[in-house]
C-alpha cells in the first residue's frame, strides 16, 4: 500500500507539473495581450490632463447655467414672447449644464485619489442607467 501511494504521488506530483505548464502556456497569449493594452492606455492616460478636463467640465457647467438664466430673464422681462421656443432653449441649455456638471463630479474624485495632480487615474466609468439589482435591459 505504502509503495501505491508513493507511486500515486509520483503521478500527482508529475500531474501538476504537467498542469502548471499547460496554464503558463495558455496564460502566455492573455498576459501579452494584457501588458499591450495597458501600455496603450498609459500611453492614452499620459497624453491627457484630467485636471485641465475637470476645469473645462466645470467651466463650461457654469456658461450654460448663466446662459440659461439668462434665457430665463428674457422669457420674465416678456422678450421671448413664443413658449415652445422658451422652453425648448431652456431645456437645452439645463441638460447641457446638468451633463457637465455630472461629469465633473466624476472626474473630481478620481482626480482627487490620484493625490491632486494632474495626471491621474482616469476617471471611473458613469453609473449603469437602471435599477439596482436588474439587468440594464429585459
Amino acid at each position: 500500500m505504502a509503495r501505491a501511494n508513493i507511486a500515486l504521488a509520483e503521478e500527482a506530483a508529475d500531474l501538476r507539473s504537467q498542469i502548471s505548464v499547460i496554464r503558463a502556456v495558455d496564460m502566455k497569449p492573455v498576459a501579452e495581450a494584457y501588458a499591450e493594452a495597458k501600455a496603450k492606455t498609459d500611453a492614452l492616460v499620459g497624453e491627457h490632463d484630467v485636471g485641465r478636463a475637470l476645469r473645462s467640465l466645470q467651466e463650461r457647467a457654469r456658461a450654460s447655467d448663466a446662459k440659461s438664466e439668462e434665457v430665463n430673464e428674457k422669457w420674465l422681462d416678456g422678450e421671448i414672447k413664443d413658449v415652445d421656443a422658451f422652453v425648448d432653449a431652456f431645456r437645452r441649455l439645463r441638460e447641457k449644464h446638468h451633463e457637465d456638471a455630472i461629469k465633473a463630479s466624476i472626474v473630481e474624485p478620481a482626480l482627487a485619489s490620484a493625490g491632486g495632480g494632474a495626471r491621474g487615474a482616469p476617471p471611473p466609468p458613469p453609473p449603469a442607467r437602471g435599477y439596482p439589482g436588474r439587468p440594464r435591459y429585459g
